[in-house]
């Protein structure tokens, strides 16, 4: 079971390649807690899209002539 402690992946590579078992990794939904948990408030948004185009205008041109 994933004990939430740092260093884990170093325990496992230390004898080389191999498979890692299931019950090391904790299903889905838990995997997902636990990295918004710890990279959570490091993720932030693209603003690329909220500014890419000087006007609305701009924007439907652009989606007609390319989109």
């Amino acid at each position: 079971m994933h004990t939430g402690s740092r260093g884990i992946p170093n325990e496992l590579a230390k004898e080389g390649p191999c498979k890692i078992p299931v019950d090391l990794l904790p299903d889905g939904s838990v995997a997902a807690d636990l990295y918004q948990q710890e990279m959570g408030s490091m993720l932030k948004g693209n603003p690329f899209w909220l500014g890419s185009f000087p006007s609305e205008e701009a924007q439907q041109w652009t989606e007609t002539e390319f989109g």
